[in-house]
């Protein structure tokens, strides 16, 4: 998981994949995982970005 989403924080930065229907249906799948292994939620004005990281720092922390 936590290639997956260094690899989707790499694709964020092309405008063209941001909003797409792609990174929107994976945005719903890291949102489903990361609240299953640490029940993570996006917090109030926290970009995707912030929330990615805070998902690869607790699982660092937890080895996940």
């Amino acid at each position: 998981m936590n290639k997956f989403l260094i690899n989707e924080l790499k694709l964020l930065k092309d405008n063209n994949y941001y909003g797409s229907k792609k990174q929107i249906e994976r945005e719903k799948f890291i949102y489903n995982i990361s609240f299953k292994d640490f029940g993570l939620e996006l917090k109030y004005n926290e970009s995707i970005e912030e929330f990615y990281n805070r998902y690869l720092k607790l699982s660092l922390i937890y080895n996940i």
